[in-house]
This record gives C-alpha cells, structure tokens and sequence, in this order.
C-alpha cells in the first residue's frame, strides 16, 4: 500500500474506510473483468468453430488465461495507487 493511501485510510473515519475499501473491490473487479471477457469471446470463438473436446480445452484456458492477467494487473494497480485512481484516469483521458 503506497504511503499516501496509507494515511488517508488512517486519516478518514471508521464507515468511510468501508466505503473506500468497497469502492476499491469494485474497481478490482472491473479491471479483472476486461482481459477476463476478452479471453472468454475469443476462447468461445475457438470452441464455436468446431465443437470437439480439445478446442474446448483450448477455450477453456485461454478464458482462464484472460483471468489470470486480469488478477495480476487489477492487483498491481491496487497495490500502485489504488484501482478507483486507476480507472478515473483512463476515463479522463479518454481511453474508454
């Protein structure tokens, strides 16, 4: 947790931490959900092509693939600045 965050959290009173904390699981949740999609669409293309046992396979973890990434930079980003921080600036720059 970055030094700034750290005071904040200790700054703000008890309910308003909740909310904080809340906020930012959704937020995670949000970010893990991007690469997740992107990952099942397309493991989904693969295995509606031809529907055998190994294109399922295949599809199945590509899907989880796209999971896996999307843990690792919603938790890098949480760790960072914070998932909220993160988000409000891609939005405010237009990459959305």
């Amino acid at each position: 947790m970055s030094k700034r965050r750290n005071e904040i959290l200790h700054s703000e009173g008890r309910y308003f931490r909740y909310f904080r904390v809340f906020n930012e699981c959704l937020g995670w949740i949000q970010i893990v959900a991007s690469p997740f999609l992107m990952g099942l669409i397309i493991g989904a293309i693969i295995y509606y092509s031809n529907q055998t046992t190994v294109r399922l396979c295949v599809g199945v973890i590509i899907a989880t693939t796209g999971l896996i990434i999307g843990m690792f930079w919603a938790t890098k980003y949480y760790k960072g600045g914070g998932t909220i921080s993160f988000i409000s600036k891609n939005f405010l720059n237009g990459n959305h």
